[in-house]
């Protein structure tokens, strides 16, 4: 059984992240009639979901009509602090929530286990991919949630740059990306960027953000962040392979390829200030709403000694129940109603712009009209089996993140910045899961 560590030490883990959080929005989609249901989403860039989500609530008041539902999103930077201090009052806390399995199951110990019901339903529904990153030590937990179901990242590209720079179409290699961003990169005279050839994300140090953008260059070239199975960090994020994949990212930056000024890769391909950038499948319909005029096309990530690609547990998202919450049956109860649907499943896709979930929603004609559909087919058998799903994950996350971050903002080499990282990931790693 997980250990429940309380506030104090769980914000020592380095889960917690300081500051306080505003109420961004929220819906009560029913009349106050004593208990509530409350249902938090960390929002970063594109989530409408819950649009859907609220369309059944009639449906679940006519099982329940004295169980009010609240919809409450939050802002991503900083959420879990906020659910943190919600959990350790446990009066206050959400029923339904939205996190990585593992460090709330396995270390905060929140979370519920998943009915038999559904799991046999995902095990049957849900594309395969998906599974264990929904699970902790074998045990489902969550539901995949709509804006981080995929393949891990994919390649976005501007298809009018690659147009005026006579390339034919997306990088097969590493190498050839490189070659393909000299081309592509644009600098001014004093020698600034301004447009990159490939934008790196660099500008925080969170596991989720800088740390999991690095992730296909490190599968690319055979390298791992830790070795989940033989609980070791050392040797494995400062492996030759990792040094090699590093040396490779950083030499974009180092050869004026790569902006660490111009912002967000999103942000930089949105202005057409950049060509190419790693983003999940969610991004499609980001870029639908925040860049209509930029034309781009989506291809895998392209592999050097290994494939890129896989869902990894570091930005897979899950839905998950509340394991004290005094009304847990009705918040099973609402996901079934509300979520874990084929016709839910195609929806939140859409109102997303995310990928679906379910198998039989794959090849649709909705995901055939999506760019990503190629890549995504191929990225569901050509994947790497690579789990980052530690209890301490978000700790051991941004510990190697903030390596990445030294390496791509030129502050050390990357040899130094990942012994550093890798020898306090160890110790890390030896605490155990959890308090």
């Amino acid at each position: 059984m997980a250990k429940h560590i309380d506030r104090r030490d769980f914000l020592k883990i380095g889960v917690a992240t300081a500051g306080t959080l505003a109420l961004s929005g929220g819906w009560k989609l029913a009349e106050a009639r004593g208990q509530k249901l409350t249902f938090w989403q960390p929002v970063d860039n594109h989530y409408d979901a819950f649009e859907y989500f609220g369309s059944k609530v009639a449906e679940f008041n006519q099982k329940y009509p004295d169980i009010e539902v609240d919809l409450v999103q939050y802002p991503f930077v900083g959420f879990e602090a906020k659910f943190l201090s919600a959990f350790a009052g446990r009066k206050n806390a959400p029923d339904i929530f939205v996190g990585l399995v593992a460090p709330w199951a396995g270390c905060v110990g929140v979370a519920d286990p998943m009915p038999d019901d559904l799991v046999q339903l995902c095990e049957r529904e849900i594309v395969g991919a998906f599974h264990n990153v929904m699970k902790y030590k074998g045990v489902w937990y969550g539901y995949p949630d709509g804006p981080t179901n995929g393949l891990g990242s994919m390649l976005f590209y501007n298809t009018d740059h690659f147009k005026e720079a006579g390339l034919p179409g997306p990088p097969k290699t590493m190498d050839e990306l490189y070659e393909y961003a000299k081309v592509l990169a644009k600098q001014d005279s004093a020698g600034n960027v301004t447009r990159s050839g490939f934008a790196h994300r660099y500008d925080d140090a969170r596991g989720a953000g800088t740390g999991s953008k690095i992730i296909p260059f490190l599968h690319a070239f055979g390298a791992r962040i830790y070795n989940l199975d033989a609980n070791q960090a050392e040797g494995v994020a400062n492996s030759e392979e990792a040094i090699a994949a590093l040396t490779f990212a950083q030499k974009l930056v180092q050869e004026n390829l790569s902006s660490i000024t111009l912002g967000k890769p999103e942000q930089q391909f949105a202005a057409g200030q950049a060509s190419m950038f790693f983003r999940e499948s969610f991004m499609v319909g980001w870029l639908a709403d925040n860049a209509p005029k930029i034309n781009y096309g989506v291809s895998y990530i392209p592999p050097q000694v290994d494939e890129a690609m896989g869902a990894t547990g570091v930005v897979d998202w899950a839905m998950m129940v509340n394991t004290f919450s005094p009304i847990k049956e009705a918040a099973w109860d609402f996901i079934r109603m509300a979520v874990a649907t084929k016709e839910a499943d195609l929806e939140a896709s859409k109102l997303n712009g995310s990928p679906v979930a379910w198998k039989s929603n794959w090849d649709s004609d909705h995901m055939k009209s999506r760019g990503d559909y190629e890549a995504l087919k191929y990225a569901a058998g050509h994947y790497v089996e690579a789990l980052y799903t530690h209890a301490r994950h978000q700790e051991l996350g941004d510990r190697h993140a903030q390596a990445i971050q030294e390496i791509l903002l030129l502050k050390k080499a990357p040899k130094e910045a990942l012994d550093e990282a890798a020898k306090q990931m160890q110790a890390i790693m030896d605490k155990g899961p959890c308090g």
